[in-house]
């Protein structure tokens, strides 16, 4: 003897009309069948996410466009005297006005977040928080603010981006992939 629970109380399957009972099985099947579907969906987000905390490597793969991407101070060039450190963590030639600005991204945003450079000059923006750094012009999501400013690709930590400013404004960005963190270029004659 078995015995099914309906929508409003358990019978004693011959108990019910054998029309009922198909009305009660259908019904069951289909909620049923739903959580299942929910269950796979939980279980195939579970494993996207885990293997994205897992392994940074998706990062590593994203192509970061040579346009604007060249190698900025070393140390020994710092040392040597080629390049001096001035005030904003810019770099410039002895004397003479800032020509490289670097921008530090760690896991609490951008520093500094505001800065000035002359038109011409080239900000890089070096990666070492713990998650990818995307910078791009303002307005999410289109990022035209400053047309061709976006980086157009996500680094992992010690990844770095650099754009030449040759258009005098004031220039936000954020960073795609947490876009709470923000910054300014401020570029000047």
């Amino acid at each position: 003897m078995g015995l099914l629970l309906t929508t409003n109380y358990l019978l004693p399957i011959e108990a019910l009309p054998q029309e009922t009972y198909r009305k009660e099985v259908k019904y069951m099947n289909k909620y049923i069948s739903a959580g299942i579907g929910i269950l796979v969906v939980c279980i195939l987000v579970w494993v996207v996410v885990r293997s994205l905390g897992q392994s940074s490597e998706f990062l590593k793969k994203v192509v970061v466009p040579s346009q604007n991407t060249s190698s900025f101070p070393t140390d020994t060039e710092k040392q040597n005297g080629s390049v001096v450190p001035v005030s904003g963590g810019a770099f410039g030639e002895k004397g003479g006005v800032a020509e490289r600005t670097v921008i530090t991204y760690s896991d609490a945003g951008f520093a500094p977040s505001s800065v000035t450079v002359k038109a011409g000059a080239t900000v890089t923006f070096v990666n070492e928080s713990t998650r990818g750094m995307w910078v791009a012009s303002d307005v999410y999501p289109s990022n035209d603010l400053l047309p061709g400013f976006d980086q157009l690709g996500a680094v992992a930590k010690n990844g770095a981006y650099e754009y030449r400013f040759n258009t005098i404004g004031r220039w936000p960005y954020h960073n795609q992939v947490l876009k709470t963190h923000i910054g300014v270029v401020i570029v000047t004659k």
